[in-house]
């Protein structure tokens, strides 16, 4: 699969009310967590970038999840 090379950003913003909370679905390719960059990379897509998320909910339909951090 060719990576479609589109990258995006994700600003969650400071919470006001509650937490901020980002659902990532993928499409069954390997993805890779990187907490240390807040970054999301699934294979073959673009890369998501994520700041001001309180809590982030990754579903990689089957392919498998790497998490990377401290």
């Amino acid at each position: 699969m060719a990576e479609l090379g589109v990258a995006i950003l994700v600003n969650g913003g400071e919470p006001s009310s509650g937490s901020d909370v980002l659902n990532f679905n993928g499409t069954g390719g390997d993805v890779t967590v990187n907490l240390e960059n807040s970054t999301i990379l699934e294979t073959g897509m673009g890369l998501v970038t994520f700041t001001g998320i309180e809590t982030l909910n990754v579903d990689a339909m089957g392919g498998n999840i790497t998490v990377v951090g401290t």
